[in-house]
């Protein structure tokens, strides 16, 4: 499995800006998928109860990379959040794994 880490420098959800202490997303290409597999891990500023639906995010990398793509919240634990991909992360491609 191929896979690389980016940084997360600002995260919008659903259009709306959480403020970060920390993000990374991992992004995976396995072995006969069609789409790059993605995991978004951040812990926010503030407390905030986030609904466990589907969701639209929208991040800035810190290399300055705008990339977005549509996910679903798989677990919460105070502050820290993981979304899953539920479909391409537009502006990651597979050149880019290692």
């Amino acid at each position: 499995m191929r896979h690389v880490r980016f940084d997360v420098h600002r995260l919008a959800l659903d259009g709306e800006d959480l403020p970060l202490a920390y993000g990374d997303v991992l992004v995976a290409d396995q072995d006969g998928n069609t789409d790059l597999e993605w995991e978004l891990q951040v812990v926010l500023l503030a407390d905030r109860t986030i609904e466990r639906a589907p969701c639209a995010l929208s991040l800035r990398l810190l290399d300055g990379r705008q990339v977005d793509g549509d996910a679903f919240l798989v677990r919460s634990q105070e502050r820290m959040h993981v979304f899953r991909g539920t479909g391409p992360l537009t502006g990651v491609t597979r050149e880019e794994l290692t």
